[in-house]
């Protein structure tokens, strides 16, 4: 659950099984400045993740000891039992790649376990806080531009350079195409064939920057036309990263 203080303060979940590294670290933070700072301590992950539908926090602090794979797993346990705040991880391990691979499996920071300063902390927490309300932000633009695009009484794709479909709006699954869309081959969804077509749109308006427009059939609906457009969208560098397909029927 979601705390969002508004006084400039933060509400935290510390996960640390040593008792005198979890006392460091909470009088740090609750000695630091004058907002009003509240840490939950929870000795292990089980016992917070027992708790997780009923504590209020912005953030998780996740203390570990020289970590391992079991460690991982515990970094996957935690971020999913709190999906909706940021998790930092304070660990003593160096190893670059078990950091990448905490990030992947979703912590937001790695800190050192011990030598943390509390401005340190402090700072890595407002940033992992701002980062998340940044993402909330994009997330919700990005289910309202769903929800438009799955409105468009049309077929929409997004397709790649290399032919395969990114995205498709609802009209394209409930209407035309009964199979799944995204991941698979433009050619291969739209006219039906295993290999791409002799004068491919999507080629042609990835090579020539404009838009292509062609009418075609579609495998599953004989006797209606159909009139496809190719759309390009251009890359910060000028080049052509994506294409728009629409498909009308005539």
């Amino acid at each position: 659950m979601v705390n969002s203080s508004r006084d400039g303060g933060y509400s935290a979940v510390l996960i640390e099984p040593y008792p005198p590294e979890a006392e460091r670290i909470r009088k740090a933070l609750t000695g630091l400045g004058q907002e009003d700072k509240r840490l939950h301590c929870s000795d292990s992950v089980a016992d917070a993740l027992s708790m997780a539908g009923r504590l209020s926090a912005d953030v998780v602090l996740l203390g570990l000891a020289p970590p391992g794979s079991e460690d991982l797993a515990a970094v996957h346990q935690v971020v999913t039992s709190f999906p909706d705040i940021p998790c930092l991880i304070l660990t003593g391990c160096e190893d670059v790649r078990w950091h990448e691979a905490a990030v992947r499996f979703g912590a937001h920071d790695i800190l050192p376990r011990g030598r943390v300063t509390a401005a340190e902390l402090d700072r890595s927490i407002r940033l992992a806080l701002q980062r998340n309300r940044t993402m909330t932000v994009l997330r919700s633009m990005s289910d309202r531009w769903e929800s438009l695009v799955d409105a468009i009484p049309f077929a929409l794709f997004l397709i790649g350079p290399d032919r395969l479909v990114r995205m498709a709006n609802r009209f394209a699954h409930d209407k035309l195409f009964p199979r799944k869309a995204v991941g698979a081959l433009c050619c291969s969804l739209v006219h039906g064939r295993s290999q791409k077509c002799d004068v491919c749109m999507v080629e042609e308006c990835i090579r020539s920057g404009s838009v292509v427009e062609r009418d075609f059939s579609l495998p599953g609906h004989s006797g209606r036309s159909f009139l496809g457009q190719c759309c390009p969208v251009f890359s910060s560098d000028g080049s052509v990263e994506q294409v728009l397909h629409v498909v009308h029927e005539r």
